[in-house]
């Protein structure tokens, strides 16, 4: 997600201590959860310590599992805030222009896998093709193995009938 060099000085990410958070709220270990959401438990534990980012793809289903807004899940520190008793908002601005970058960040990773997708389609057409070519080239030689064997035995017979 590629955001303007003076917005992102200012952004500070609280998503590895919100995934921290909001899975011990639900009393489960990281390996309960990983397996909960379909990854290791490694997976989890560097998104935890901040090591690394799950994708957009991966963010929308840890939002979606927690029932989260994604701009929150990254943006605000949800542990200080349920202490404090805020209210769990985010600024409408950053707000939009996040939401904004994560659909263009969506729509262009629906684009490759509609390409991928068509181009997996194209290449099992190409297969069934070449499958019916091999069956075709096979049945010609069969043929033409078959004709050759009897043009062998009418040559055969014109000799036996020759030398008679």
């Amino acid at each position: 997600m590629a955001l303007p060099n003076n917005m992102a000085k200012e952004m500070i990410f609280f998503l590895g201590d919100n995934i921290r958070f909001l899975r011990k709220e639900k009393k489960m270990t990281q390996e309960q959860f990983a397996e909960d959401i379909g990854y290791n438990r490694s997976a989890v534990s560097n998104w935890e310590i901040d090591q690394s980012m799950p994708t957009i793809k991966d963010l929308c289903r840890l939002a979606d599992y927690f029932q989260e807004d994604i701009t929150e899940l990254l943006f605000l520190d949800m542990k200080n805030a349920n202490k404090k008793g805020k209210t769990k908002k985010v600024s409408s601005n950053l707000s939009s222009n996040l939401s904004s970058n994560l659909s263009q960040d969506l729509e262009e990773n629906q684009k490759k896998v509609l390409e991928i997708s068509e181009l997996e389609n194209r290449v099992k057409i190409l297969e069934v093709e070449l499958s019916a070519a091999r069956k075709e080239l096979s049945t010609k030689d069969t043929l033409i193995v078959s004709l050759q064997e009897q043009i062998t035995l009418y040559k055969q017979l014109q000799a036996t009938i020759s030398s008679k």
